[in-house]
């Protein structure tokens, strides 16, 4: 497996419930969304998210099954999820943030920074061990890249869903709309 730094895309969970109004409005933060969305976030990392506003930014992780990813996974087994995919040259070319660690770092003094310097800080190391038990590595492991805008649907580079139903719901509600997106079959990632 590749080494996790030298791989290409950044990856957010979603609902399946929300991806019509995903489809429609794009990627969104937390603040623009209100309360009009299947919410699979912790509370507490949600009022952390606050320290640095990262609440009106979109979350993305540098790969799929992080520790977020299995803790909403475990917490909402009655929900059926997909991976939004984008490019991380696309992250890069916008001027994205990076925060090196776990959200709730932020209120240790963990700061967002700019895409270059914040890639550089995360200690690739410990991510790249996916040691769940050693907190430092899970911390890093929850490192995010931060959207200060709306992703639009163009942008997305695929859609990963669990299984054949899930690919045929997802086609049908982009070609409801009118666009067209690689939507790829991978159980492991939602």
């Amino acid at each position: 497996m590749p080494l996790i730094q030298e791989q290409s895309l950044l990856y957010h969970l979603t609902c399946m419930d929300n991806l019509p109004s995903i489809l429609d409005n794009g990627l969104r933060s937390r603040n623009d969304l209100g309360r009009k969305f299947t919410d699979i976030a912790d509370g507490d990392i949600i009022q952390g998210r606050g320290i640095h506003n990262l609440q009106q930014m979109v979350p993305f992780h540098f790969f799929a099954n992080n520790p977020f990813d299995g803790r909403v996974k475990a917490d909402h087994r009655d929900k059926n999820f997909c991976m939004i995919t984008v490019y991380r040259t696309f992250a890069r070319e916008k001027g994205w943030k990076i925060i090196p660690r776990h959200p709730l770092a932020a209120v240790q003094g963990v700061v967002p920074m700019d895409y270059d310097t914040g890639f550089a800080a995360i200690n690739w190391n410990l991510m790249n061990s996916r040691d769940y038990r050693n907190p430092e590595s899970k911390s890093v492991c929850m490192a995010e890249c931060l959207s200060p805008t709306a992703v639009n649907v163009n942008d997305f580079q695929c859609i990963y869903v669990k299984d054949e139903a899930a690919k045929a719901h997802v086609e049908g509600l982009l070609k409801a709309r009118n666009l067209s997106k690689f939507v790829n079959i991978n159980p492991v990632m939602c």
